[in-house]
């Protein structure tokens, strides 16, 4: 289950579709949400993952169409997700947030991919 925020709160999205919406004061006690069908978010919604990188736990917020990006990226280099955003992590610097981090690496990744089409084309 994945855990979005959007303007109303946070809502929880499982495979089919179903959602447990939840207004922000409620977030933490559950039982005051309530189920209702809903579709599937669209890209421009944020959407949390609690991942275990590089020995420590984060948790990180990103639009879903960023995850599938990474989702993307990964798979194109063999790894999976996790391991790609822990090597992301390694690589930036000290002070630097992971999440600003990540969406760089994502424009980056596709701004090569584009130059690299361009230049076969030529």
């Amino acid at each position: 289950m994945m855990t979005e925020q959007n303007q109303g709160g946070a809502v929880d999205v499982s495979e089919n579709n179903q959602a447990l919406v939840a207004t922000e004061s409620s977030v933490e006690n559950r039982k005051d949400a309530q189920r209702v069908d809903c579709p599937v978010p669209d890209n421009h919604l944020q959407v949390w993952r609690t991942l275990l990188i590089n020995g420590r736990r984060t948790t990180v917020r990103l639009e879903m169409a960023y995850w599938n990006a990474l989702d993307a990226m990964s798979d194109a280099m063999g790894v999976d997700t996790r391991t790609l955003i822990a090597k992301i992590d390694k690589e930036k610097p000290e002070k630097a947030a992971l999440t600003p981090r990540l969406r760089l690496e994502v424009v980056e990744y596709y701004r090569r991919q584009v130059t690299e089409l361009r230049s076969a084309d030529s």
